[in-house]
């Protein structure tokens, strides 16, 4: 019930408060698009002590996007994905189930809000908390990107540390 709250208030708040003292003039909308995301590889201390490649053996994958004034202001993505985490160092490699619902807000150009409860955070040594990559594994999170860096909104205990399980 919590995430749908603060997904709720999120996603309010970017599609009603777009334009503050105008009214909001949606752009024709959703625009859906689908994707499958290429494998990532980051390096030794961008997020992990080690270097940690990301592949995506299953994806299926629809982002909705509205628009306002030709911003973008909202998205909602739903689907199944299923991603692999291996050390780059020991092999050692771990499947996790990433498929459902995320919710986006973009309040400003430079800011972008996802939450969900099947969500990943990539999180450099700069970031809140620094230097992780966590899995919401179920349970609700929110984190907000932008030109100072990343921080997590809200993160239950059960959240998975990747690099801790990778270690």
């Amino acid at each position: 019930m919590h995430s749908r709250m603060v997904t709720c208030a999120v996603v309010t708040a970017a599609l009603t408060c777009v334009l503050p003292g105008t009214p909001a003039t949606a752009d024709p909308g959703p625009v859906a698009t689908h994707f499958e995301p290429g494998p990532v590889v980051l390096p030794a201390g961008a997020m992990c002590a080690f270097g940690v490649r990301i592949s995506f053996p299953v994806t299926d994958l629809t982002r909705y996007t509205w628009f306002a004034g030709g911003r973008r202001i909202a998205a909602v993505e739903t689907g199944t994905m299923l991603a692999d985490f291996t050390n780059t160092g020991t092999g050692r490699t771990v499947r996790r189930d990433l498929s459902g619902t995320g919710y986006y807000a973009y309040p400003d150009p430079r800011t972008v809000i996802l939450s969900g409860t099947r969500i990943a955070a990539l999180l450099g040594p700069g970031d809140t908390p620094p230097s992780r990559l966590l899995l919401s594994n179920g349970s609700p999170m929110a984190v907000r990107s932008g030109t100072t860096g990343k921080v997590v909104l809200v993160s239950s205990p059960t959240a998975e540390d990747i690099c801790r399980t990778l270690r």
